[in-house]
């Protein structure tokens, strides 16, 4: 056993009952405290604040994936799937539940290039602004785009336009046909969005076909360290593509690795002790991916399952049960967790 475990006493810290993440940073903090305070080796003490620093930066970024970390995450979780199932009102099935549990579309239905480029498009347009500007320009459909886009073809798109957005908005502005619709200036909505079409189209073209790509995204699902990378990256070939967008393209997609990383979920993991405050997406689909990972299901599914607790709306059956119920279901879930933590440190007292 090193300095640095005698010292911090994890062996009484594993015993303590899957604690929250809120709840090891503090212990954390408080030790880095009492060795600047009582040990006088230098030598000792650089080392220890070293490591100290190193799990407190694992802790806050939700990547702490010890034992009790682990016991927490699937603890946790599987009460969470427990109660959905059990809590749901009445009218709402075992069956449609699970439906709910799982992507709507398959990512074996995208064995087209254009078809993933297309989704891609889709996902941007329909973010904020976008929505409302060029969303609203077209319809809120892209097929009026598709003969200056050669029918969506990444590859067509580079020979038509290279990265000449201006000649891509002349084209955009003469098939909608009244420029007084469309406002031209560089930083507005429009010339963003065919930056964002002819950087899609450079990314994708790399791909022969829509397999080659999925396939190429099945390598970035083999740990949860390395799931929210590629939102990231794809942050960084895509103009305009942040990291939420990112997301929702690849949920489109049936990439059960991906998820909304709704401000709902976050609340309820957080609430839960499973993730630090704060957090951003990038954090957040971490720690909802190393949850799923310790469960042995998919990150679409560990986030739907909080969500559909946090919200109470079943969205594909508006017509039963009692929608909205969200802050019920939420609090009876809390209340049940709180009273399983307190249940569970009696026993071991």
């Amino acid at each position: 056993m090193s300095e640095y475990e005698k010292y911090v006493g994890f062996g009484e810290l594993k015993s303590s009952g899957s604690p929250r993440v809120d709840e090891i940073e503090a212990l954390l903090v408080h030790i880095e405290t009492q060795v600047k305070r009582t040990i006088r080796k230098p030598g000792i003490v650089e080392d220890l604040l070293k490591q100290i620093g190193h799990k407190r930066g694992e802790v806050s970024s939700g990547n702490y994936n010890s034992d009790f970390m682990k016991d927490s995450d699937i603890r946790i979780f599987r009460s969470a799937k427990a109660f959905l199932y059990k809590e749901s009102p009445e009218e709402i099935s075992d069956e449609m539940i699970t439906r709910y549990l799982s992507p709507p579309v398959s990512k074996d239905d995208n064995n087209r290039i254009e078809d993933v480029f297309k989704k891609c498009l889709y996902a941007a347009m329909n973010s904020n602004i976008n929505a409302k500007v060029v969303g609203a320009s077209l319809g809120g459909s892209l097929e009026p785009l598709s003969n200056i886009l050669a029918g969506f073809a990444p590859r067509g798109v580079v020979a038509d336009y290279g990265d000449d957005f201006a000649l891509l908005m002349e084209k955009v502005v003469t098939l909608i046909e009244s420029e007084d619709e469309i406002n031209t200036s560089p930083k507005s909505s429009w010339p963003k969005f065919c930056r964002t079409i002819l950087s899609a189209a450079a990314f994708f073209a790399q791909f022969l076909d829509g397999d080659e790509f999925i396939n190429w995204t099945d390598g970035f699902g083999t740990d949860y360290r390395s799931i929210p990378a590629l939102p990231l990256l794809l942050g960084k070939e895509i103009y305009g593509m942040g990291f939420t967008i990112a997301c929702d393209f690849l949920i489109e997609l049936g990439l059960e690795n991906y998820c909304t990383v709704d401000t709902t979920v976050k609340s309820m993991l957080t609430s839960s002790g499973l993730l630090h405050p704060g957090l951003d997406g990038y954090q957040t689909l971490k720690c909802i991916s190393r949850i799923a990972q310790h469960n042995d299901t998919t990150p679409y599914q560990v986030d739907k399952v909080f969500w559909l607790i946090g919200t109470g709306y079943f969205y594909n059956h508006l017509d039963l049960g009692k929608q909205n119920s969200g802050a019920r279901l939420k609090k009876l879930f809390l209340d049940l967790i709180g009273m399983e933590k307190q249940s569970e440190t009696q026993t071991e007292a």
